[in-house]
């Protein structure tokens, strides 16, 4: 089933700053600014957000005792 853009805002293209009229994709960090942080840390995290990504991509488990855990 697929979800519409009402109900997955975060996966539409965004208006682009210096023309409105023009609709950009969203840039996705794949474990964060990977290039110059380690993956899957917080300054990974910061560092995608800083450069301009709109969302990061990670993987989160629970541990058997209940802790979560990023992994990929």
């Amino acid at each position: 089933m697929a979800l519409t853009q009402q109900e997955a805002p975060w996966a539409a293209a965004r208006p682009s700053l210096r023309d409105p009229s023009r609709r950009l994709p969203q840039a996705i960090a794949h474990r964060g600014a990977k290039a110059y942080f380690p993956e899957n840390t917080m300054a990974a995290f910061r560092g995608a957000l800083g450069a301009g990504s709109h969302a990061i991509e990670t993987d989160v488990h629970l541990s058997a005792d209940g802790v979560a855990v990023l992994s990929h």
